[in-house]
């Protein structure tokens, strides 16, 4: 084991029963660069679904989680059994391949056979930047707008729908033009701005990958579920409503929104196991010490 997967493992922000063998070897998971900082929004994430894998009312609390956090999500009956993915990615989803090209990873995806939801997790820097923008527009492979001449000489309206060395195009846009208002595939011209280029598109992936594994499995409803502390959610709360407002359709309305750590902590308590409030007293117990509030 080298020395910053040992660091990593120490981190107090990543509780000790969070990782299975498997995923304490070396390559396992894709770990992020602050991943063995006490801030590390990854390693809150990993522990508070990590865990929750092996406890005895994990269906119950996570079904619970969904039904309140997303409207679109129709509970009822029986808590049907949810998989949890952490880290998880799928590239034949989004035509998301090539060795230089990073493919939509999810924080952590849950999957049951009445929904599959991809949680998407900040905590204190992360959560102060918003959520990640297009890295095409940010290195200047694209002019920033929606339409021809977007991309040099290309036809294609958007970079991502191209070929960029051995990086595939994207389905993107594809795949969005069922989810997203009309208004967002309109053509742009220099100086407009595209509405996917900025923290609209981390959530954008975050979406369509659902969706596209949804589809998949024959799963009827997707959503998208971002989590952070209470202290350090209301920008990502606004970017969410925003996104919802102006890029989804009306129809899909109620399939993204914003929780947070003590609201999840309060699903756990709810459950009466033990084990599930010992996870909720270690998340807040983190957030406490770190955030200091």
């Amino acid at each position: 084991m080298n020395e910053r997967l040992q660091r990593i493992l120490a981190n107090p922000t990543l509780h000790r029963n969070a990782l299975t063998d498997e995923e304490r070897r070396p390559g396992a998971i894709n770990w992020h660069g602050s991943a063995d900082s006490p801030r590390s929004s990854q390693a809150l994430c990993i522990s508070a679904f990590g865990v929750l894998r092996d406890t005895v009312p994990r269906d119950k609390v996570l079904d619970r989680l969904v039904a309140t956090t997303l409207p679109a999500y129709r509970a009822g009956g029986r808590a049907p059994r949810w998989r949890i993915f952490l880290e998880y990615e799928e590239p034949r989803l989004l035509n998301e391949f090539g060795a230089q090209a990073q493919p939509t990873s999810v924080d952590a995806l849950l999957v049951s056979s009445k929904a599959v939801v991809a949680i998407e997790a900040k905590f204190i820097s992360d959560a102060s930047a918003g959520f990640g923008k297009c890295s095409a527009f940010t290195k200047g492979r694209c002019a920033g707008f929606y339409g021809p001449g977007s991309y040099g000489s290309s036809q294609a309206w958007c970079q991502l729908e191209a070929w960029h060395g051995d990086r595939s195009p994207r389905t993107y846009w594809a795949l969005g033009r069922e989810y997203f208002r009309p208004d967002v595939f309109r053509m742009q011209q220099q100086g407009e701005s595209c509405p996917l280029r900025s923290t609209n598109y981390q959530l954008m992936r975050n979406y369509l990958f659902a969706a596209a594994r949804s589809r998949a499995e024959g799963i009827p409803t997707h959503g998208v579920i971002t989590i952070a502390p209470t202290a350090t959610s209301q920008r990502l709360r606004d970017q969410v409503a925003a996104f919802e407002s102006q890029v989804l359709l009306p129809s899909c309305a109620g399939s993204i929104r914003h929780t947070t750590y003590e609201e999840y902590a309060r699903h756990l308590r709810g459950s009466g196991d033990g084990s599930c409030a010992e996870l909720a007293d270690f998340l807040e117990a983190r957030i406490h010490t770190v955030i200091g509030q």
